[in-house]
């Protein structure tokens, strides 16, 4: 979402702190989902946590320090949530900020003005909810409605909200609660679980599970 990143004049950047953030955040997932597989766990919350690590926090920070290795000044993509301090705070500055860009250039920012500020920032919630209902329930029909609940009441939290302690806590635990909402059970049994078994058999070269 922002394409000036790639045009500008190549420079230095400090790229090696987001390999070392990547490999431990891989490696920490790997050796969680290795546990979670390996004792049997049975709680998807848990399973998704430690692919997350993996995945968002562990090879996309490794695309981030390629880019940056080579003088393109990109920033990374999810940042650390377990400092966020709030709902606003982590789905405006920590989680997936291409989509939060995208969003309010093609939704909150055309709809500040007809909508006010809070009304626009509701939106882009519904928007999302529309959005994830397509990317995850339309592909296993099942469980419609529910990707879009979750974004429902994320988006009242983000509105309500005001400072305080507590705030990071109440959002992270809204996260963790919320997964088997925003993922239904044929979602997670049909592409989630099928991912799982993949890294498995790649971290453990093969062996079955």
């Amino acid at each position: 979402m922002q394409p000036m990143a790639w045009t500008c004049k190549r420079r230095a950047l400090e790229w090696k702190s987001h390999v070392r953030t990547a490999l431990f955040s891989i490696a920490l997932g790997a050796i969680g989902l290795s546990l979670y597989v390996s004792l049997k766990w049975d709680y998807f919350p848990l399973s998704f946590i430690f692919m997350s690590m993996m995945f968002h926090y562990g090879v996309l920070r490794l695309n981030t320090a390629l880019w940056r290795c080579v003088g393109f000044p990109v920033r990374t993509l999810f940042r650390n949530p377990l400092v966020t301090t709030g709902f606003r705070d982590f789905w405006g500055a920590r989680w997936n900020l291409a989509y939060s860009q995208m969003m309010a250039i093609a939704v909150q920012k055309p709809l500040t003005l007809k909508l006010g500020e809070k009304g626009a920032v509701f939106a882009v919630f519904l928007v999302s909810g529309l959005f994830h209902e397509l990317a995850i329930t339309v592909i296993v029909m099942e469980g419609f409605g529910l990707p879009f609940l979750f974004f429902l009441f994320q988006g009242i939290a983000v509105l309500i909200e005001k400072k305080a302690w507590w705030l990071r806590y109440a959002c992270l635990l809204s996260l963790v609660i919320g997964l088997p909402v925003l993922f239904p059970p044929a979602f997670i049994t049909e592409i989630i679980e099928p991912v799982e078994s993949f890294w498995m058999n790649t971290l453990l070269k093969g062996k079955e599970y």
